[in-house]
Parts: structure tokens; C-alpha cells; sequence
């Protein structure tokens, strides 16, 4: 063992006299443990990290100054190295100082076995408690900057969803209005080519759609801005909607459509009103109606039903049609991406779905699909 009194008078330069002065002088804490944990022998490196005087520790074990949460394991080391299994060990450890604080260290053990002296544990003991403490701020900190993160995509994504509704229910609209007008257009000049609603609707009626149009465009336009302006702050609110009057304002701006393709709807709403934020909800409404709508056979005039219904506890919303239909095992993990479509020939730009899917996350349900080819759809939101 290293002590002073190895020395001789004589022995200046000798190979001992600078192991000790390695002991003594090193900046990193150095102990000499006996197998029972005491300490035996210990440099100024070990006072200063654990706070302890020489005299103080020497009257102490390791294990009184170990933090109990680490303790079982360092022991556990300590009887491998006596077993004979390793032959030293590392690990990262706690200690409480004199002042009942807990540092972090990084202790390596190896146990030496002498002719003609009992075995001892050399401890090499390296502060590192600024180190662990500043890579804990710097998790913390980077928890944090993830969570700003989340928050962030999140209102980018509320503000793209918000330019898809945008774009996608003024589209449909603004068809709408292009039709019947020029439908009228068609009436009065001959150098204006008929559309499909031109035999369908008179002069008065076409008249009377135009002005409902453009009263609902209005009004939507206005939900639409108030809801821009809201998304400085991103919280929905919730009201009762009243799932038929909102259904009939949806059908009044599809309405062009529907004289084109002759379709027939069934409504049953079982459950009255529905808890979501009226834009959201009516955009996807919107959506899911003018999909049925467009996805249609030629040969076949579009039948849609629109119910919805409360079983235990739980309401939903459904729309179904007989269309074509979604091939679902070959298209189903695609079904509410961006910019995907399915089908040829249909004027699809592959949003609605999306924004679909997006808003009804947004307001916390879950939407569910069943399709087949030609067999229609049934799109159903649980809230």
C-alpha cells in the first residue's frame, strides 16, 4: 500500500516515492478501500469532491457516503471482483458530501491482491456532478425545444388545413355559381354554349340559386376569416350543431351539382346535434358529400344517406353512397394522404380526404372507411 512512512531517506528518486507523489498530487481522487469498505488511504482529490476531511473519512466506509439509489449496485460489483468474475468494473455514481448534497462521479474499482498483505480496492474517483447536471439541463432543454416544436407543426398544420377549406369549399362553390350563371347566360345569348342545368332550371330559379349561392359564399367567407384570425390562438370551440339545418346549407351549395347528376338523398338523424366546432364540422360534411357526388357511375344515378346515430355513449356521423368505390387493400394506407388520388377522369386535385382526416383529428374523433370498387362508400366519424 502507498503510504509516507514507505519512504526511506535515501530513496529520493526511488520508483515508490513517485507513485506517491502520483497519489498524492493527482487530480483525479485516488483511494486505497478495504474489503470491508473502509476507507485506508485517500488523497486531497477525494476531500474535495466528497467535502469530507482525511481524518473524517478514514473513521467511514464507502458505503456511508454512497447515495442509497446506487449503492446495491456498486456492491454488486464489489462481489464480482472478490468472486473472481471481473477484474475491475466502471460505472457512474452518486455520492452525499459532507453538506448532505448529491454529486455525480464516475468510480473504476479494481482489487489487488499482495504476498503477505491483505487484499484491498483501489478507487479511481472523477468528479463529473457540472458535467451530469448540465447534459440534465441540456435533456431538459431539448424536451422543451421539442414540445416548441410539436406546437409549431401543429399550428402550421392548422394553417394549411385552414387553405385547403379555403380552396377546396370556395371551388366547389364558385363552380356552382359558374354554372347556373352560365346556364341564364345561355337563355338570353344564344352565343353562350347550354350546360347540363340549362333545360333543368328556369330563369326565376336560376335567379333565386344565384342569390342563395352567393348569400352562403358570403357567409362562409366571413366563418372563414373569423377563423383565421382565431388561429393566433389554436383553441376550438365547441357548440351544438344542428347536424340537418347544416346538412341542408351543405346541399344548397352543392346544389348545381346535384340537378346535374339527379342525385337522391336519405336522411335519418337519430341524434339531432352534434358537439364540434361548426366550421370544421361543416367543411367535412362538405367534403364527404361532394366526394359522393363526383365518384360516380355514369350508368347510375348517385344515392347518398346521411345519418347519424348514438350508441352507448358514442355518436357518429355517416355518409354513404353507391359510387365506385375506393380498392381499399390496394389504396387503404394512402387514403388520407396529400395530393393522392384513385381514380382518372374526375376533376381530382386529392385534398378533400386529407383535409378531411386532418379536421376531424383536429376536434378529437376518429374516421373510419369501408369501400370496395363499385360498391359505394361509407364514411363514418365517431365523436
Amino acid at each position: 500500500m502507498i503510504r509516507e512512512d514507505l519512504q526511506t531517506e535515501d530513496s529520493e528518486n526511488c520508483p515508490s516515492d513517485i507513485f506517491l507523489s502520483a497519489f498524492k498530487y493527482s487530480g483525479t481522487g485516488v483511494a486505497l478501500i478495504g474489503l470491508d469498505g473502509s476507507w485506508i488511504d485517500l488523497n486531497n482529490a477525494v476531500c474535495q469532491i466528497t467535502g469530507y476531511t482525511r481524518e473524517e473519512l478514514l473513521r467511514l466506509t464507502f458505503q456511508e457516503i454512497t447515495y442509497p439509489d446506487d449503492l446495491s449496485q456498486d456492491l454488486e460489483y464489489v462481489q464480482q471482483l472478490l468472486d473472481g468474475e471481473i477484474e475491475t468494473y466502471t460505472m457512474e455514481k452518486r455520492y452525499v458530501t459532507k453538506e448532505r448534497k448529491v454529486i455525480w462521479a464516475i468510480l473504476t474499482v479494481s482489487l489487488v491482491k499482495e504476498d503477505n498483505q491483505p487484499p484491498f480496492f483501489i478507487s479511481q474517483i472523477i468528479d463529473i456532478d457540472k458535467k451530469k447536471k448540465l447534459s440534465q439541463m441540456l435533456d431538459v432543454k431539448v424536451s422543451e425545444l421539442e414540445l416548441t416544436k410539436q406546437t409549431l407543426d401543429g399550428k402550421i398544420r392548422q394553417m394549411e388545413e385552414l387553405n385547403y377549406s379555403l380552396t377546396h369549399n370556395l371551388r366547389g362553390q364558385l363552380k356552382n355559381l359558374q354554372m347556373i350563371a352560365q346556364a341564364l347566360l345561355s337563355k338570353i345569348d344564344p352565343s353562350v354554349a347550354a350546360n347540363e342545368v340549362t333545360d333543368v332550371i328556369s330563369e326565376l330559379e336560376g335567379l333565386q340559386m344565384l342569390s342563395k349561392c352567393s348569400s352562403k359564399l358570403a357567409d362562409d367567407l366571413e366563418k372563414l376569416m373569423a377563423l383565421t384570425s382565431s388561429k393566433q390562438n389554436p383553441a376550438l370551440h365547441f357548440t351544438q350543431c344542428d347536424i340537418e339545418q347544416m346538412t341542408k346549407e351543405v346541399l344548397l351549395q352543392l346544389s348545381a351539382t346535384i340537378y346535374e347528376k339527379q342525385a337522391t338523398f336519405a336522411m335519418n338523424f337519430n341524434v339531432p346535434y352534434l358537439s364540434a366546432p361548426p366550421v370544421y364540422l361543416e367543411s367535412i360534411l362538405y367534403n364527404l358529400i361532394s366526394n359522393a357526388l363526383k365518384y360516380t357511375s355514369i350508368s347510375t344515378s348517385p344515392e347518398i344517406s346521411i345519418s347519424t346515430l348514438e350508441t352507448d355513449g358514442c355518436k357518429s356521423l355517416s355518409v354513404k353512397d353507391n359510387g365506385i368505390g375506393i380498392d381499399l387493400d390496394r389504396f387503404g394506407n394512402q387514403l388520407f394522404q396529400l395530393n393522392q388520388t384513385f381514380h382518372t377522369g374526375y376533376d381530382s386535385i386529392g385534398i378533400g380526404l386529407f383535409l378531411t382526416k386532418a379536421q376531424v383529428d383536429a376536434i378529437g374523433g376518429r374516421l373510419y372507411v369501408e369501400s370496395a370498387p363499385n360498391k359505394g362508400s361509407a364514411f363514418t366519424i365517431f365523436l
